[in-house]
Order: structure tokens, then sequence, then C-alpha cells
């Protein structure tokens, strides 16, 4: 380390490596969690061996990681500081007359750059995954001989709709691809002329344009008959954005895509809440991991004792998982429109960044 260029590659590299360990720990520990968690999500819904188990655990994964990726950069820097002082190479960069900005310089910018690059291409792929995810899940619920069962049902979604035969009143247990194809779908169908009922039982609901299209259809008219249809479609007043506002996540949804569904709820005269919700919490990530790092500066550079390192460590764990779920309840009331959007995104990671920055102006003036 020879120059001020030098030292600042070393310690970037030095964090980006044990964010990347940190990255790969927590990927490890949540695939595990995950093959626990999809045989109990599994029972008594659908049935899967370990292969396809396996196959559901890496969809799901990216979207686990994605969530907690603050706290890989947390973790990570850490362990990156922490090690500089047990090897007393803090010692030595301080004596180079190395301010504690001008060493977190380096770390911050390798954030800022994992943030844009967690937002513009990891977040896509976490969406498209979770959309395999829910697509793979559904197909092994319909294929399920227990999915029928009713006492074991879910609530299920539910849609309430026009169309040019009448009223309707739709059900389906699971859906995919944003609430567009439905899944063990009942249609109650009244009759614009009477008070009949048309009962309508079907596998799957796919919506085009402005009709549900269901395959292998069982219909029974008001007079008690029963017919097998293929194919089979009913006429509906929802537009495919009206009912992706109302059943999509929006963990399904690419940052790229977010700007266009937000139009098109609007368009649509719906709620565009979740989505710009979403939107700005991912324009934000870049910052609340910033905070992340300016948290364990506060509580890793420091001289090396090993009576203090379960105090640091403590110390930086708590303060993270406190910004967490700060930013978790922030979300919450944010998505519940009880404050504005903005506000709700950037308050928690604005707010972090300053406590951050005050606590390190303080240790430096020491």
């Amino acid at each position: 380390m020879t120059g001020p260029g030098t030292l600042s590659r070393y310690i970037a590299a030095r964090f980006a490596w044990g964010f990347l360990g940190a990255l790969a720990i927590t990927m490890l520990l949540f695939f595990i969690v995950e093959l626990i968690e999809l045989p109990r999500r599994a029972e008594g819904n659908y049935q899967a061996d370990l292969a396809e188990l396996m196959l559901l655990a890496l969809y799901r994964l990216p979207s686990r990681v994605e969530q907690t990726m603050i706290f890989s950069v947390l973790y990570g820097a850490m362990w990156t500081f922490i090690a500089l002082s047990r090897r007393q190479e803090l010692v030595v960069i301080w004596a180079l007359g190395q301010s504690i900005w001008k060493f977190l310089r380096a770390p911050l910018v390798v954030t800022v750059l994992i943030g844009l690059a967690s937002v513009a291409l990891f977040n896509p792929f976490a969406a498209a995954m979770m959309s395999k995810f829910e697509r793979f899940e559904a197909q092994l619920r319909l294929d399920s001989k227990d999915i029928g069962n009713p006492s074991r049902a879910n609530p299920g979604l539910w849609l309430r709709q026009n169309g040019v035969n009448g009223p309707s009143i739709l059900h389906a247990r699971h859906s995919a691809d944003r609430g567009l194809k439905l899944y063990r779908v009942v249609v109650l169908r009244y009759q614009t002329d009477s008070d009949k009922v048309l009962w309508i039982n079907a596998e799957e609901a796919e919506l085009i344009h402005d009709r549900w299209f269901l395959s292998n259809a069982w219909v029974a008219n008001p007079d008690g008959e029963i017919s097998f249809w293929k194919a089979y479609t009913i006429s509906t007043n929802l537009s495919p954005a009206q009912v992706i506002s109302s059943l999509s996540d929006p963990g399904t949804i690419s940052f790229w895509s977010l700007r266009e569904n937000i139009k098109l709820a609007d368009a649509a005269g719906l709620s565009s809440t979740r989505y710009r919700m979403q939107f700005q919490a991912l324009l934000a990530r870049p910052i609340l991991m910033c905070a992340m790092i300016l948290i364990a500066a506060t509580f890793s550079l420091r001289i090396f004792r090993f009576e203090n390192v379960v105090r640091m460590v403590l110390g930086g764990l708590v303060s993270g998982f406190v910004l967490f779920f700060v930013n978790s309840w922030s979300w919450e009331i944010g998505t519940l429109g009880m404050v504005p959007v903005m506000v709700a995104a950037w308050f928690p990671a604005l707010v972090a960044l300053a406590i951050g920055a005050t606590a390190i102006f303080v240790q430096e003036s020491r």
C-alpha cells in the first residue's frame, strides 16, 4: 500500500470480497430454510419430490436474498473493518494521515455500485425467478390429487366482474403471471334476465384482452344439465391492468416495468400505491446500503481488542436490525397510504445516513 490510490483499491477489494462472502453465506442459509419450509407449505396443497422442492427453493431464493441484501452489506463491512483492525492495518492507515471519511470512500463507492446493480440487474432477475416460482408451484397444485380437497382449501382469490352475458363472481385457488393466469377456477355467472346462476368449474383461466379463456371447464346450467368444454370463454369488463393491480405482487414485477404498471393502474382509475412504493424503495436502496456502511464503521473502526469484539458486533447487528424493521414498518404504512410514498420510501434511509454520518463525525473528533 504505497499510495492513496493503492490503499483505496485494497480497501475496496477487501470489502468486495467481504460482501460476496456474506452474500454467499446468506444464500446458503436461505436455501436451507426454504428446503425446510417448502415441505410444510406443500403439505395438504400439492405433492413434490426433492428435486422439485430444490427447484422451487432456487426459484424463490433470489427474491429472499434481495430482501435482505442490505444485511450482506452490513456483515461484509463489519467483517472487513474488524479484520483490518485485528491485523493492525487500521493503525497503519491512521498513521498515514487517512481520515475516516477518506478510508470509507472506497467502501461507499463499491456500495453504491452494488446498490445500482441490485436495482438495475438483480431485481429484474429476482422478479423473473419469483414469477417462475409462482407458475411452477401453481402447476404442482394443479397436478396434485389433493388439490380438490375442500377441507384443505385456502381462501384463494376473488374477483367480481361484469360481462356481456351478465355479472359474475370468479374464485381461483392460485394465480400466476401477475394474476393474468388463474388455477382451479370457479365462476358463478348470473343471468341478466333472471336470478338463475350458471356454475362453471375449470382447471385454468387466462385473461386475454376482454375475455377469460377457460380450459377443461365443467358447466352446470340452471336446469341442472352438466357439460364439459375443452375451451370456454367468458367476457369481462376487467382490463389486464385492473387484474394485475388487484392480484399481482410487486415483487414479481421488474424495476424496469414498474413505471409502466403505475401508468396502467392510474389510467384504469386504480390505486398504484404498491407499485409506487416499490419503485421508490428500489431507488432508495443504494442510500440505505450506504447507511449500513456507516453503521458498520461506527461500531467496527476501533482498535482491536478481543473483549470489545462481541460488543462491536452486537452493536452493529442490533442497529442494522432496527433500521431494517423501521424500513419495513415504513413500507407498510406507505403502502396503506398513511404517509406519502416518497416519505415512507426515503425517510428511513436518509435519517439512518444522517445519524451514521453524525456518529462518525463525533468519533473522528475525539
